[in-house]
């Protein structure tokens, strides 16, 4: 079975590969949750702030090189190039969406 992106992440990879905070922060819901580097952000000004902080950071583009699901969430790995981090590294993006946005994105290492 091969699995495809849902629309909604398909359209935050989208923005996060074109470094677009707007459109980044409207495919999250309200409530939502980003967890990366230990750190909690929740709801779409502080959503808004981490991704401005990284993209002033690194620069990140994503390619996502596989996709799983478990536990009714989106499992992406991805192979992460950030033009001032300092070259590739692979992360997985744990992805949970709910009437068609996302409520919660968990990177890991």
């Amino acid at each position: 079975m091969t699995l495809t992106l849902s629309p909604e992440i398909a359209a935050m990879l989208a923005a996060w590969n074109a470094h677009d905070v707007d459109g980044l922060v409207d495919c999250f819901t309200p409530d939502a949750t980003v967890r990366d580097e230990g750190r909690r952000h929740h709801g779409p000004a502080a959503i808004r702030a981490w991704f401005e902080e990284l993209c002033d950071r690194s620069a990140p583009r994503i390619e996502v090189t596989a996709i799983a699901e478990a536990d009714g969430e989106t499992i992406l790995t991805v192979s992460v190039d950030g033009e001032r981090a300092g070259g590739l590294s692979e992360r997985r993006y744990v992805v949970a969406t709910e009437d068609e946005r996302i409520v919660a994105l968990r990177i890991v290492p």
